[in-house]
């Protein structure tokens, strides 16, 4: 059997009227909800080692990239003095 011991907690049935009790388990459940939210973005954010290892990566590639350049540069003027 069920008694409502405080009249001000209970569910109202009008749309004017407010249940503070239902505000409250929202608000409770929407910080968790937020808290959950920031501890998953802030596991995505990369350490300073990992974006080190990155840039290192990225300088390696934009390197070989500036030597197969070079090279394509030389095979070129070999190539035109070649055919003179």
């Amino acid at each position: 059997m069920f008694v409502a011991a405080n009249l001000a907690m209970t569910p109202k049935y009008g749309p004017e009227e407010l249940n503070v009790a239902t505000v409250v388990d929202r608000r409770v459940s929407m910080e968790s909800t937020i808290n959950k939210l920031a501890s998953t973005v802030s596991s995505l954010v990369p350490d300073a080692a990992e974006v080190e290892k990155r840039l290192s990566v990225l300088n390696v590639g934009l390197s070989i990239s500036a030597q197969l350049d070079k090279l394509n540069a030389l095979s070129d003027q070999l190539t035109a003095t070649a055919i003179l």
